[in-house]
């Protein structure tokens, strides 16, 4: 998501909503949805990581969480 405005129209069709917060050489997903939404963009982003940099996500993330 890029812009508060198309995170606001997203949430008010109450569709997931995704937030990338990098720190150090680390990084993470913040996500508005569902524990289904959240193992769906894990996947997601480890098929772009290793596509992209030749890198890999933890195949058990330390944390993941859903409401």
């Amino acid at each position: 998501m890029s812009t508060d405005y198309r995170r606001g129209r997203r949430r008010a069709a109450r569709l997931p909503s995704w937030r990338l917060v990098r720190y150090a050489d680390d990084f993470v997903v913040l996500v508005d949805g569902t524990r289904q939404d959240t193992e769906a963009l894990h996947e997601e982003f480890a098929r772009v990581l290793a596509r992209t940099s030749g890198t890999s996500t933890p195949s058990s993330p330390t944390g993941l969480s859903g409401r």
